[in-house]
């Protein structure tokens, strides 16, 4: 019930889908979402509440370091047939999460929203395009019913790629934007910085690559100042995690590449620094 959760909640309810917005805590709370001049108050009702087995669709909206910590709390309440979206930004915990959900699929999302939480406030801050899939070319009968309602949602054949474009972009912007204290635009308009986000580019791009999940004649280094162009006044959510205290998804990120570099035996300098300057 974060900020991506409520967002997504807030959109559903607009576009008549029926959903329900949960909570690892202990007690309800209501979040009140605004999007643009409309303000919606949304009920956030506790995951023990639920009656054993009685979850048939789930999105999980936590940070990738709380995946696996989410689906066990959340097992004891998913039906043997139940479908299980991530949303996370990453990659590394796929395994994990496999394990835990004993057979039921993991389909993954990846998304261009934007949202922010302040308290008990949640702002739809960018407008974006969300895509959810499994590998198949056609949905399940499930999504016509449901997420295709939603405005914005879309099926992708192809979420492998997704997946790994938005990991690399992640990878090339957000650590280093968390490092200089930056917006991303600054990624560009400082020289030094954009020297690294280059270096940065190349290195993640010959990684992708050497895992055969990067399409050929595509240039990082492209996409990622297409992004920073288009994001220029956004403060990244590691930056904004950083600035708050708070864990960061790093480790499934940059240091989830590294480790990926070190298996095919390729250096990763640039990466490998970034990671030592934001350690705890």
């Amino acid at each position: 019930a974060g900020a991506m959760g409520a967002l997504f909640s807030g959109s559903m309810r607009q576009a008549g889908v029926a959903s329900r917005l949960l909570t690892h805590h202990n007690r309800p709370r209501t979040l009140r979402w605004v999007d643009e001049k409309q303000t919606t108050h949304l009920e956030a009702a506790p995951l023990n509440t639920l009656a054993p087995r009685s979850i048939h669709r789930l999105l999980l909206t936590t940070k990738a370091f709380a995946v696996c910590d989410a689906l066990r709390l959340a097992e004891p309440y998913l039906a043997a047939d139940a479908l299980v979206a991530c949303c996370a930004n990453g990659m590394g915990f796929e395994t994990r999460a496999a394990e835990i959900l004993g057979g039921r699929p993991l389909l993954r999302a990846v998304t261009t929203e934007a949202a922010l939480r302040t308290s008990d406030s949640v702002a739809h801050t960018g407008r974006g395009a969300t895509r959810i899939g499994d590998g198949r070319a056609q949905p399940g009968p499930w999504f016509s019913d449901s997420l295709a309602r939603v405005p914005r949602w879309y099926w992708e054949p192809d979420i492998d790629q997704a997946i790994a474009n938005k990991f690399a972009i992640n990878c090339a912007i957000t650590a280093l934007t968390a490092r200089h204290g930056c917006r991303n635009g600054a990624l560009l308009e400082n020289s030094a910085y954009r020297l690294q986000l280059e270096t940065l580019c190349d290195e993640i791009q010959q990684v992708m690559t050497a895992l055969q999940r990067w399409t050929p004649g595509v240039s990082l280094r492209v996409m990622a100042g297409q992004v920073c162009t288009a994001t220029a006044a956004n403060r990244s959510s590691m930056l904004q995690d950083r600035l708050a205290g708070r864990r960061t998804e790093l480790a499934f990120l940059n240091g989830h590449l590294l480790e990926l570099a070190r298996e095919l035996g390729i250096a990763a300098p640039e990466n490998t620094a970034l990671c030592a300057a934001l350690a705890p």
